[in-house]
Parts: C-alpha cells; structure tokens; sequence
C-alpha cells in the first residue's frame, strides 16, 4: 500500500506526541509520549479515521501495535475518548498494546473484555513486535518486517518540535 504523504505520522501538543510509523506496513506502530490531550487525540482520531476508510476502499488488513512504555495516565476524558474509537474488525486484525506494569495490562485486558474491543499486551516492543508479526502470518499478509532489528522512532527534539506541533 503507497501512501500519500509520509511514512512517518508526527504530532505534538506541548509536551504530549504520538509517532505513528507506516514503514513496515501492514504493521502501524503507534508509539506515545508523556500522555494525550484531548486535542492531540482529536489529531490521531482525524488521522485514523482516514487511515481506516483507505484500508477498506483497498481492502487491506493491518495490525496495530500501540508503544505506551513512555506514555503517562491519560485524564478521564481522554480515556472516554479512546474507547469509544471505532476500530473495525473488518481492516484490523488486531492491536497489541505494550505497557510495562503488569497491573496496567491486566486492567486493559479487564477493560477489553468489558468493552468487546479486543486487545492484546505485551511488556516489552520486541515481544510486541514479534507478536504482530504472528498475527499478519497466521491470516498469510506478507510480514516483511525483521523482530530483531525494529527501532522504535524517538521523541521529538527541542529543535524541531515546532515542525510538528498541532496547528501544521
């Protein structure tokens, strides 16, 4: 799948980002930093909301793999917010979410089962990474992704974070 613009997704609000990183498609890594605002996550629900009409029209599946290892609690609004974004079952085979804390993965499984949105976790990238390429293989999509040499993208820098800020 070619997309438009770059394979490389980058916004920030203040002191809140989220990358999401296209190049190993039919992977979609999300990857946050510090924590999300209601704002930033109008911008990736904008963003996803294309992405998943663009799937569909070109019947494409994909795995999404969520980095929260750098990411801080959410306010209630936001989190009323996340779930109730629409995630189609149809374009999404599923989303590995990696969280450290072995209690925060267990309130998301709980969470997914309360809300039927089905969610994986993992505790570390790699595992993530891993993971995802077994669910892309087990529905044969070509997973043309190496585990072991993935680099998850770094945090913006001071230099060049008006490039990215909200209102681009």
């Amino acid at each position: 799948m070619r997309f438009e613009t770059s394979p490389i997704v980058r916004h920030v609000d203040g002191e809140f980002e989220f990358v999401i990183d296209l190049t190993h498609f039919p992977l979609v890594v999300t990857t946050w930093f510090s924590g999300l605002s209601v704002p930033l996550f109008d911008r990736y629900e904008q963003w996803f909301t294309k992405f998943i009409a663009t799937c569909r029209a070109r019947e494409q599946r994909v795995v999404i793999l969520e980095d929260a290892t750098h990411m801080g609690r959410p306010s209630p609004a936001v989190r009323a917010r996340i779930a109730k974004l629409d995630r189609p079952d149809d374009v999404i085979i599923d989303r590995v979410v990696v969280v450290q804390s072995p209690a925060v993965r267990g309130a998301i499984t709980a969470l997914s089962w309360v809300t039927g949105a089905q969610v994986l976790t993992v505790r570390d990238v790699p595992a993530g990474v891993a993971k995802c390429k077994e669910l892309l293989q087990a529905h044969d999509i070509d997973a043309h992704f190496d585990v072991e040499t993935y680099r998850a993208p770094d945090r913006s820098s001071p230099h060049n974070l008006r490039a990215a800020v909200l209102d681009d």
